[in-house]
């Protein structure tokens, strides 16, 4: 089977040009091919063998150059609406009638047009490091960039440093690292073509993308919403050639569209990271479309058994008429019960004791101290609600513990996923509590993936094999400190070594959890309780009166996309709909904060929030 390294080139005539392409890969199960558009002034030999190499290992790929440029004829089209022209021809002459599509850079730009052309020809769509028709105000390309990239006499290798990396050694090393891969291609009868396109190409290009930017209703900008194939839209973290922010654009524009977003890089992301690159294209390729959970998870099945459940009971040093009042706490997944009593002011518990309340804290089922069972067939999202009701019906009888005395109110607090439990405990049972705080959750599950395509499901027995050798295969992390900071933290609002803290003492969330969160209820009418929530919230539709308060992290990536603004509050936010029946309904922002709100210097802002929440609600 042909590789990157070893395909030879053929050509195919259309559209009066003659393409250069090549084909190679494994054969798609489902028979449909990548085809992938390449960037300003490149040719086919500028893609990254070791990219190619493991998207090739899931499917067949065939990378092109479009007219006018490397071993293709014709010349280059000004306009962007011609490059798709020519697309189409060169894919309609290779008899395809259904492909996947990947373009990077100015070739994503190429794509969109593609797609939005024929859109039936689509069924699948990657925007890698591209931007939309019409520049945002606050981010134009750097003009330096530009200029390096786009001189007749740059050198290739120093034109793509300057423009595609960071100016830092690893971003060098990465770069130097991407060209020997390229330089490697030894095919017999074939020199690769390691030199920009010349001027003349470039020219027109450029006059592409002018017109791109001018406003047009036949442009993208406006017409994105027509795309309503899969779109997965990636980039690095700080792109200095397209700025990141654009595509945070393409992702607000284009309707549920994902996002990978890769930290330390810039717009040669594809090749600093091109191994998790393929492995996110593939998995964004090869995802299950069916919204049926029985595809995966078979005909529900009782289980009675008896689980051991780690937990810690706090008073307050001096009684008070709170003192009656139990806040019950659910970690979310990744932690255990100490999220919420971490070093020095990062300390929940403390705060709410201090405050008067008493706490009881957890480890889920699978977590910490507590049992760790099947992570396939036991730990799931509905038993631990199971778990969660079973702990609330014993602390209300007064059957946990001769030392815990029955509360006479229970609060109950979660944090993403503990929010989770939360919810559905007074969906399903609403006269067990008598108030809820969420925090780190939203119904809106927009964003999720992208937390799992950072995750990149590493088993947790290799991960930290000192830790968790014992456990099986499905038990899943993420890789590191830097995708844990991705996922839960806003730089520079946390100290680096709470970090390091976080990401040695992480722990393990199970198959089951992911493929099971959907399935417990959320809408809580028959819920007359108070209500705060901290993030977008998940949906209380409610018959009678409900004291609500929305809190969110100003920057929360899983449920909010990194911005909350407008998402809890605002003209288009859910939540008065959702809580129609809510007196008060509050929002609040935290500020400078993600997702694990509680490793934030300012934790304590929202800690108070939440005291005076209850306080003022009788609690």
């Amino acid at each position: 089977m042909a590789t990157a390294q070893t395909a030879k080139t053929q050509y195919v005539e259309a559209h009066g040009i003659r393409f250069a392409y090549r084909k190679f890969g494994k054969e798609t199960v489902n028979g449909l091919p990548l085809f992938l558009h390449g960037h300003f002034r490149s040719n086919i030999d500028f893609w990254d063998p070791l990219l190619l190499q493991n998207l090739a290992a899931a499917r067949e790929i065939v990378i092109f150059d479009n007219a006018g440029v490397g071993r293709s004829s014709g010349k280059v089209p000004t306009t962007f609406q011609g490059w798709a022209d020519d697309t189409l021809a060169f894919v309609h002459a290779l008899g395809y009638k259904k492909i996947d599509l990947l373009g990077f850079s100015m070739g994503g730009v190429a794509v969109q047009m593609v797609a939005l052309t024929e859109p039936q020809l689509i069924r699948k769509l990657i925007l890698a490091g591209t931007t939309s028709s019409t520049p945002g105000a606050e981010s134009d390309p750097p003009k330096e960039a530009i200029a390096v990239l786009a001189a007749e006499d740059s050198e290739t290798e120093h034109a793509l440093a300057v423009s595609f990396f960071y100016d830092t050694e690893e971003g060098r090393s990465a770069c130097h690292r991407y060209w020997l891969r390229v330089l490697e291609r030894n095919v017999e009868g074939e020199a690769t073509m390691t030199k920009l396109l010349g001027s003349e190409g470039t020219g027109r290009q450029f006059e592409a993308f002018v017109h791109w930017t001018i406003p047009n209703p036949r442009n993208a900008y406006d017409r994105l919403k027509e795309l309503t194939m899969p779109v997965l839209v990636m980039n690095g973290d700080n792109d200095y050639l397209i700025p990141s922010s654009r595509t945070w654009e393409l992702l607000r524009k284009i309707p549920g569209a994902q996002m990978a977003m890769y930290p330390y890089s810039g717009h040669g992301f594809l090749y600093q990271y091109s191994e998790l690159v393929a492995h996110h294209v593939n998995l964004f390729l090869d995802g299950f479309a069916n919204p049926d959970p029985s595809v995966l998870l078979g005909k529900p099945v009782n289980i009675s058994t008896t689980f051991s459940i780690a937990s810690t009971y706090c008073t307050p040093s001096k009684h008070s008429d709170k003192s009656s009042t139990l806040q019950l706490l659910s970690h979310g997944l990744g932690f255990d019960r100490s999220y919420w009593n971490l070093d020095g002011d990062l300390n929940y518990i403390a705060a709410a004791t201090s405050a008067g309340y008493s706490t009881f804290s957890y480890d889920r089922l699978g977590n910490g101290a507590s049992t760790i069972a099947d992570p396939y067939n036991t730990v799931q999202t509905i038993i631990e609600l199971a778990v969660l009701t079973g702990i609330t019906s014993l602390i209300r009888s007064g059957s946990i513990s001769e030392k815990i005395p029955i509360p006479k109110k229970i609060v109950h607090v979660g944090h993403s996923y503990g929010s989770s439990l939360s919810n559905a405990l007074a969906a399903t049972r609403p006269e067990l509590s008598d108030g809820i705080v969420l925090t780190g959750y939203s119904l809106n599950a927009t964003y999720q993936p992208w937390f799992l395509r950072a995750s990149a499901f590493h088993l947790a027995s290799e991960n930290q094999p000192k830790r968790f050798s014992s456990l099986s295969s499905g038990y899943l992390t993420w890789g590191d400190k830097f995708t844990n900071q991705y996922a839960f933290l806003k730089y520079p609002h946390f100290d680096p070594e709470v970090l390091d803290k976080a990401e040695a003492g992480k722990f393990p969330f199970t198959l089951g959890e992911i493929l099971t969160g959907g399935l417990i209820p959320v809408a809580a009418p028959n819920f007359a309780k108070p209500v705060l929530v901290r993030l977008t919230c998940r949906s209380f539709y409610k018959h009678s009166l409900m004291r609500t308060q929305l809190m969110a992290a100003d920057a929360d990536l899983i449920f909010c996309g990194s911005d909350c603004h407008g998402v809890v509050d605002g003209p288009y936010a859910a939540n008065p709909k959702v809580f129609a029946a809510a007196q008060p309904l509050e929002t609040y922002i935290q500020p400078n904060t993600g997702h694990g709100m509680n490793l934030h210097f300012n934790a304590t802002g929202w800690y108070g929030v939440v005291q005076d929440f209850l306080g003022k609600n009788g609690l």
